[in-house]
């Protein structure tokens, strides 16, 4: 019988942590085209644990160097604003997460310098995680009321399971 990998929140906090770091250093391969050894050290990680928890997403070149593929489907437990305020969700592909990231940032520069130019591009849209379509808030007004209430947080956007 074949053995199952257990879902990322099932991990003791601490190999939480790790694969956290392991994501983390998978993302400045893509965005900084960091070497995997750079972007681990970046990350405060090593480079096996990257290839524990993310060695899926990355491919051995020819010449031996290891290169970050342009997408995943590593399993990503993120914080995701609904008109009631933050919800944890199970996003199980890079491309989703950061679409959820750069949304998540732009709310974020919206409430800290009042730039509504930053929510134009997610106007309308919508992000399908599970099969649920799930609208992007872009309605100052909704998203002054959620960070007065005290339903935005943008210190983590991933959760740890603890």
């Amino acid at each position: 019988m074949a053995r199952r990998r257990p879902h990322p929140s099932e991990l003791p906090e601490a190999s939480q942590e790790a694969r956290q770091r392991a994501l983390h250093a998978l993302s400045l391969m893509r965005r900084e085209s960091r070497s995997l050894t750079r972007a681990a050290r970046e990350a405060d990680t090593t480079v096996a644990t990257v290839m524990k928890y993310a060695g899926t997403a990355v491919v051995r070149r020819k010449n031996g160097r290891y290169k970050a593929k342009p997408w995943d489907r590593l399993t990503r437990s993120m914080k995701f604003l609904t008109r009631n305020g933050i919800i944890e969700l199970e996003v199980k592909d890079s491309r989703s997460a950061s679409r959820i990231g750069q949304y998540m940032a732009a709310v974020d520069e919206y409430l800290k310098m009042g730039n509504a130019q930053v929510l134009r591009p997610y106007m309308g849209k919508a992000v399908t995680v599970d099969r649920v379509a799930r609208p992007l808030i872009t309605d100052g007004t909704k998203l002054e009321r959620l960070a007065a209430a005290g339903e935005v947080s943008f210190e983590e956007l991933y959760t740890i399971k603890r």
